[in-house]
Formats: C-alpha cells, structure tokens, sequence
C-alpha cells in the first residue's frame, strides 16, 4: 500500500475483533484515513485501540423542519427525486411525516414516494397527497428500538425508572414504545422484576415467595397483573 488511502467503512460494528485488529497497523503507520460509521455504541462495539487512535462524533437524528425540507426538495428533483410526478402535498400531510418518522428521513422519503406512486391522478391531473394518504403508508411510527443495541434497552431501563420514581405518565410512554414496536414480552419480564427488585425490596412482606402468572398474558395484562402467589 503506498501513499494515504481515506478508508470509509460503513456499519464498522460487524468487523469482528481480528478484522478490526487488522487496520491497527496501518492507523499507526498513517497509511490510511479510517472513518467508520456504525449505529451502534462504539464504546462498546469498536476495540480500545481502534477508539484510541480517532475520534468519535456522535451524528443527531434530523429535525422535524430538516425532514421537511428535504422531502420537499425530493418532490421537486426531477433527476434523483419525484420531480416527474405532478404531487401536491398538503401541509398537514408534510408535518405528520416530518414528525412521525423519529429523524429517520429514509423512512420520510420511502413514505411519500410509496403515497406517490399508489395515489392516482385526481380531476386536475394532480396527485394529491393528504393526511389520510400519509397516515396510511406510514402505518406506524419510527421508533428507535433495536432490540439488539442499546435503544432497546435504553427504553425498557427508563420504563423501570419511571415505574420506581412514581412518573406514571413516562411509564406508560414507554412502555406503550414497547408495545408499538411488538415487544410484548419486555414488557411482562420487566414488570416481573419490578415486582420482586422494586416492590419487594419496599416492602419484603409482601414477596415472600415465587410467584407466577396465573394465565397467558396478553397486552391489556401489561396495564394490571394478576399473579398466583405461591408460598414455599
């Protein structure tokens, strides 16, 4: 390898440890630019010495008026957007997928393009996006809820701490974040432990044993347990 190469790895997270091992020695001897993207928490992701040797900058989700603009932008390009469409949108339509897709603009522009393309013309040859268009494509919202990063867990450790600190409004929050992402079964495990880490260290009389579900539980079964008490 000669000269400096300005090496782009996307989702650098997925290089196990021997492969990110590899680019140590030409970090060290300046052969190559690393910049690594991830998703992920590189604190806990990437190696030590890789960290060690670059520095971490953490890009924010989009704002709502950030989205906004670059949908707009995407309806108007006819060259890399869906500028050869005739689409009105109107301004209702454009706030709900500015702020119901998290930041996640590649989930604002698949939402309009698939209203697009499925909407057809009206009495003015114009293809009318409305809110009910809008709201039907984008069925459900973008949440931030990798169950296997830091997102998931970040959201059932608030649902606790709400719980603990009485704030029944952010309980219900997030746990209703976990509800809409599918994970019915945090939800169950955590009120489980909350029973046993919150309520029994409170009050030891009142765990003073195993206990179980007394059925299968479903989600309205979230909102108030019934449990079998069973006595050693």
């Amino acid at each position: 390898m000669s000269g400096t190469v300005i090496l782009l790895l996307d989702e650098i997270h997925r290089l196990d440890k021997t492969k990110q091992d590899f680019l140590l020695p030409h970090l060290e001897n300046g052969n190559i630019i690393l910049i690594g993207a991830t998703t992920e928490n590189p604190y806990i992701n990437i190696n030590p010495a890789i960290r060690s040797r670059t520095q971490i900058f953490e890009v924010k989700p989009l704002q709502p008026d950030e989205i906004k603009e670059a949908v707009l932008a995407a309806i108007k390009d006819s060259s890399r957007g869906l500028g050869e469409l005739p689409i009105v949108i109107d301004e209702d339509a454009l706030k709900f997928v500015s702020e119901s897709t998290n930041g996640d603009l590649r989930s604002a522009l698949n939402a309009v393009e698939l209203a697009a393309r499925s909407t057809g013309p009206d009495e003015n040859q114009k293809i009318h996006l409305t809110l009910a268009i809008l709201e039907e494509c984008l069925q459900k919202r973008a949440l931030t809820q990798d169950k296997d990063g830091d997102a998931h867990y970040d959201v059932i450790s608030a649902f606790q701490k709400s719980i603990r600190g009485s704030d029944t409004d952010a309980a219900l929050h997030y746990m209703a974040r976990l509800l809409e992402s599918g994970d019915l079964q945090s939800v169950i495990r955590r009120l489980l432990i909350i029973a046993y880490e919150d309520i029994g260290l409170a009050n030891p009389q009142l765990v003073n044993g195993q206990f179980l579900p007394s059925r299968p539980l479903n989600t309205s079964d979230c909102l108030k347990l019934e449990f079998l008490w069973l006595t050693p």
